[in-house]
């Protein structure tokens, strides 16, 4: 990992709410792909409170 950052739920909820990124994306969270166990994790997290 060359590097890491921390982003809020609220970041988290927008970035799923924009969809999957792409090449064209100014954004600094990239999300993983709709069909990972990693996504599914932060879908669930995102979804709390």
């Amino acid at each position: 990992i060359a590097e890491a950052a921390w982003f809020t739920r609220d970041e988290v909820r927008a970035a799923l709410a924009a969809g999957d990124w792409s090449s064209a994306s100014e954004s600094k969270l990239l999300l993983p792909g709709s069909i990972s166990i990693a996504r599914v994790i932060i879908e669930s997290w995102a979804a709390c409170e």
